[in-house]
């Protein structure tokens, strides 16, 4: 049971500038490998309560005392801080309680080709649209993750077109897709066209763009 005396108003932790249903990227330090969670629960400055979006996940985290990397976006910046496994939960859902700190750092660099974020996106080609996550992002291009992706087939340079939630839509290409767990893919992305409008609304959705 949550304490509003650990918890700001139940639902957010300031220090951490996390809230309840923010998406966050668990990353294991040993291995590099990573999953996508939600956060659902915490107790300030001892653990975070993480839903895990993937059906399949990998070995290390389900171990305990396993060192990661929680990766998250606010306010268009890029946040991380380091953890630890404490427990993973199989029943009724796959609930993933991690060491939680009191405050984090931003993990943006402006001199940085490529910059981490953490941000939902709508990806269309053709007639068939599917949700995605971009997971780093240039002024060339970006990288997306996409959660069971089954039976879609992208060949490059397939064009697709990538919305953001903010209504932002920006025409790219497909240079690469590839697996990484079982419905897992990752999808490299050049952009096309983009003109100053989007350049504009891009950098206003991650500031660390440098155009």
């Amino acid at each position: 049971m949550l304490d509003n005396r650990d918890v700001p108003d139940a639902t957010s932790n300031h220090g951490l500038l996390i809230k309840f249903g923010m998406r966050m990227i668990v990353k294991s330090c040993r291995t590099n490998k990573s999953i996508s969670c939600e956060l659902i629960g915490m107790r300030c400055g001892k653990y975070l309560v993480l839903r895990m979006l993937e059906d399949n996940y990998p070995a290390e985290f389900h171990r305990k005392g396993e060192l990661l990397t929680v990766r998250y976006v606010c306010a268009g910046c890029v946040f991380d801080f380091s953890s630890r496994v404490i427990k993973l939960v199989d029943s009724p859902d796959k609930l993933f309680f991690v060491e939680s700190q009191e405050t984090v750092e931003s993990c943006n660099s402006r001199s940085s080709e490529r910059i981490d974020c953490f941000v939902p996106v709508q990806l269309s080609s053709g007639e068939t649209v599917f949700n995605a996550t971009v997971v780093n992002v240039s002024t060339q291009g970006c990288l997306c993750v996409v959660d069971n992706f089954f039976d879609i087939s992208l060949e490059k340079p397939a064009l697709i077109s990538i919305r953001f939630f903010n209504g932002i839509s920006i025409d790219g290409e497909v240079r690469f897709t590839r697996r990484q767990f079982l419905h897992n893919h990752n999808i490299g992305i050049r952009f096309r066209n983009m003109d100053n409008d989007n350049k504009k609304n891009l950098k206003e959705l991650i500031p660390a763009l440098s155009f």
